[in-house]
């Protein structure tokens, strides 16, 4: 039974509507009243007598039906709502860190056609089940390191899962408890209880007590003939690899069950609106305008009324208006690709700058994120202000994500090699190139077995370079990009750093 103690209206300001519907019908039936001009010139006892036609008055006019058209679309767009809104189970709102395994026994073939590229299949597959929500990425060997934040965009994800490999890895091994540790800190600043999903061939028992400590609840698809999950079988939900989608449903009806959680907005719950449930009624009592003696004067009055009672748009008129919103329409283009369509249509500043960042505005997207204050825009608006060689101000959209999210591994990144950048002078315009390392001419003498074994020292690069190449990355093969990027924490986290 709903609780009405709960109920009101999510949008009051609407119920203005029903008194003007109510004085609207009022001054009608008093302007169309036959009897009301004889009332003053002839006896109430006569003029009972003297009307033909009276029975016809109180019957079904066509101000009934526009007044009953105002009154229910008033109520409808005040939003009347008395329950709070779960995460709809279809959608799967929970969030989700994916923990794929990228070590060199994923490279194994027994599984076609890789255990690697079936677990990225299974990835993507578990991105489309749940359309709409939050998963990140964390690619895992020897170390761990965060590929994407959670996110909604399932093509990013896409683009970023295809890239991974053993060979952007900078460490050998398997190291799934540091896997599950990055994917805690990405949900510790979640709204809703999220999961970690791990594609895996196996977890050493080493890896155990991390397993047995975890914060949020844990899935594993087994890749792989071997039992190679049974340290952690007891503790954790393992999936078995299927050659159809059971697996992946079996994944999603797990992070279902034991995640989520009531959603907010803006630090708000969100309750449910069943002004949604007025349209039928409101479809069915406008079909009467098709009714004989329905006059084209009151359609076209009811017609009106409802356009002006709709919100006026924001946007030049168009078709998809009557059906979709800015947003969603933003969105139809930016799942197409269309990204400088979809900046045009979004009213949302933080998509409206994604969709420029993807077009290549970056001034575009620099705008819209300059006015918002969340950890992620300001980590994008940092990325987009390093594009465009403005260093100074990108550290300082990177420390202020770092404050909103304290330990972001992603930011700080970004924000040492910035700061590199910034600390190392600019080289001079006659300055040589550096040595390329590469031979003039290779011969091969097959006659004379002369010459020593040896090592050659090169020298790293240096952090200028390894600036340029990450600003390179952000707009250049992935693969690369990641390969750099993991190196270079990896190299933090020898130094001391960041894990």
């Amino acid at each position: 039974m709903p609780d009405l103690a709960e109920f009101h209206f999510m949008r009051p300001a609407w119920l203005l509507i029903l008194p003007a519907g109510v004085a609207f019908f009022l001054v009608v039936s008093r302007r169309e009243d036959p009897v009301r001009p004889w009332r003053d010139v002839i006896a109430p006892e006569l003029l009972g007598h003297l009307v033909v036609g009276e029975a016809r008055v109180g019957g079904l006019r066509p101000i009934h039906v526009l007044v009953a058209l105002l009154l229910l679309s008033g109520v409808a767009l005040a939003g009347p709502t008395w329950e709070r809104e779960t995460p709809p189970i279809d959608a799967d709102r929970a969030p989700v860190v994916i923990a794929l395994d990228v070590s060199a026994s994923m490279s194994r073939d027994d599984v076609a056609p890789s255990r690697l590229e079936r677990a990225k299949q299974k990835a993507r597959d578990l991105i489309g089940a749940r359309a709409g929500a939050r998963t990140g990425l964390i690619a895992y060997a020897g170390s761990a390191h965060v590929v994407l934040p959670p996110t909604e965009d399932p093509d990013l994800l896409a683009h970023y899962l295809q890239a991974l490999s053993p060979d952007v890895m900078p460490v050998a091994g398997k190291d799934a408890s540091a896997a599950l540790a990055e994917a805690e800190d990405l949900l510790a600043d979640e709204p809703i209880l999220g999961s970690v999903v791990f594609l895996t061939d196996g977890i050493e028992a080493g890896d155990r007590p991390a397993f047995d400590r975890a914060l949020r609840p844990v899935v594993a698809l087994a890749v792989g003939p071997e039992r190679g999950l049974a340290p952690v079988e007891d503790v954790v939900d393992v999936v078995e690899l299927t050659v159809d989608d059971r697996d992946v449903q079996a994944i999603a009806d797990s992070v279902r069950s034991r995640g989520g959680g009531l959603e907010e907005v803006d630090g708000r719950e969100r309750w449910k609106d069943f002004g949604f449930y007025l349209l039928y009624p409101i479809v069915a009592i406008a079909l009467l305008a098709f009714r004989p003696g329905f006059g084209l004067r009151w359609s076209a009055s009811a017609t009106l009324v409802l356009l002006l009672a709709a919100p006026a748009p924001a946007t030049a008129f168009s078709f998809a208006d009557l059906w979709l919103t800015p947003d969603q329409q933003g969105r139809y283009w930016f799942d197409r690709g269309d990204y400088a369509r979809a900046a045009e249509c979004f009213a949302d500043p933080f998509w409206r700058g994604a969709a420029c960042y993807r077009a290549g505005d970056l001034e575009c997207a620099t705008d819209a994120w300059e006015g918002l204050d969340s950890p992620e825009a300001a980590y994008d608006l940092g990325n987009a202000r390093a594009r465009r060689g403005q260093l100074e101000a990108a550290v300082a959209s990177y420390e202020r994500a770092l404050v909103l999210r304290p330990g972001w591994a992603d930011a700080r990144t970004n924000l040492e090699i910035v700061r590199r950048r910034l600390e190392t002078p600019p080289a001079a315009e006659d300055d040589p190139p550096p040595p390329t390392f590469e031979a003039d001419d290779v011969r091969f003498d097959n006659d004379r077995n002369e010459g020593t074994r040896g090592e050659v020292d090169l020298p790293g690069l240096s952090d200028e370079q390894i600036g340029e190449l990450w600003l390179k990355g952000l707009k250049s093969d992935p693969a690369e990009f990641l390969r750099m990027k993991f190196a270079f924490q990896s190299e933090a986290a020898v130094r001391g750093g960041s894990r």
